[in-house]
């Protein structure tokens, strides 16, 4: 059986995570270059392809929440909360919350917003506290590799 990974280090690759694929939509921007850890680039990999057959429903998402530059956090926040509300989770969600994650990153960039200092943090701890605990559960991040290769 693989060692499993501790809460904090699934708290800590899930954060990194969501920065790595928040900076990978603004790499003009050398302060937004970010390393993509052990398990960011497969991540991304896996939810470029859920956006790209999702990307009209994604845009007509974004339409429908109606929301500003300065609530699009909290309208993450409170949609993760929903989507996880009945305590559920797979991989597949796992994979949506970052969708939709890279999702929101893109309405940003194309909105002009300027405050991305603190934007993949803020979605990595909106993801951590839906997802973490799941995830650690599951053996951690490694689980996931070895989901994605097995199907």
């Amino acid at each position: 059986m693989p060692i499993k990974m501790d809460l904090e280090t699934v708290r800590t690759e899930t954060k990194n995570i969501a920065i790595y694929i928040v900076s990978q939509c603004f790499k003009e921007d050398s302060l937004w270059q970010c390393r993509p850890g052990r398990y960011g680039r497969i991540v991304l990999q896996n939810i470029i392809d859920i956006y790209e057959q999702n990307k009209q429903e994604f845009r007509d998402m974004m339409k429908r929440l109606n929301f500003t530059t300065a609530t699009s956090v909290d309208c993450f926040q409170s949609i993760l909360k929903k989507m996880f509300a009945d305590n559920r989770c797979n991989w597949g969600r796992v994979l949506t919350a970052y969708a939709f994650a890279l999702t929101l990153a893109i309405w940003l960039e194309e909105h002009d917003a300027k405050e991305f200092n603190e934007l993949g943090g803020l979605l990595g701890d909106a993801i951590n506290e839906n997802i973490a605990s799941w995830v650690h559960e599951q053996n951690g991040w490694d689980e996931f590799i070895r989901h994605i290769y097995n199907n």
